[in-house]
């Protein structure tokens, strides 16, 4: 009986050992500047994993090669747990791919640009600033919502100029607000 729970055990938690192993490494970037980069050790982790799941074929095929007495070979835990596994391994890619591309790459994306803290409009130009992801302005900074303007394309997509006062006139606007579904049509 102990032999059996072993086996039970085994074939309940590595396939998710192994789906919980590959879709971290798919999905998070891993430390490692120089040789073993984030990209190399995210290969190198999810071949590990496969080469596991491998060993698990290996003694799933050695145990349906064994001699048999009467009759066929019976399946055995290795066959499942080598079957879970591999499907565990592929859906660990896929998944850990997807929540990479989804939620994850936008975020470090945003992160990876520069954070500009209280920018004076009348003296910052947009040039300056390009390499922006997040942006604080001076305080009494404000939107001019009589300049703003709304596309809709399934939501609604709104734009408004970023002032250093109320009622400012600007030679040029080079920043500007955008937010989504927080205008109407044809204004803020």
């Amino acid at each position: 009986c102990a032999p059996q729970m072993e086996a039970l055990l085994m074939s309940v938690f590595l396939p998710w050992l192994v789906y919980v192993g590959v879709s971290a490494a798919m999905a998070f970037p891993m430390p490692g500047p120089g040789a073993l980069g984030s990209g190399q050790l995210c290969v190198l982790a999810c071949l590990c994993a496969f080469f596991f799941v491998l060993a698990f074929g290996v003694s799933a095929l050695f145990s349906w090669t064994r001699p048999v007495r009467f009759g066929t070979p019976e399946p055995t835990w290795f066959t499942f747990l080598f079957v879970t596994s591999l499907v565990a391994w592929l859906l660990g890619l896929l998944v850990g791919w997807i929540n990479w591309e989804v939620n994850l790459a936008p975020y470090y994306f945003i992160t990876s640009l520069k954070y500009y803290d209280k920018v004076d409009i009348n003296n910052a130009r947009g040039l300056q600033l390009m390499d922006a992801g997040r942006l604080t302005f001076m305080p009494g900074t404000q939107l001019d919502t009589s300049k703003s303007m709304g596309f809709r394309q399934k939501d609604i997509y709104c734009v408004a100029p970023v002032v250093p006062s109320p009622g400012a006139k600007l030679a040029r606007y080079d920043f500007w607000a955008v937010g989504k579904n927080c205008c109407s049509d044809h204004a803020a």
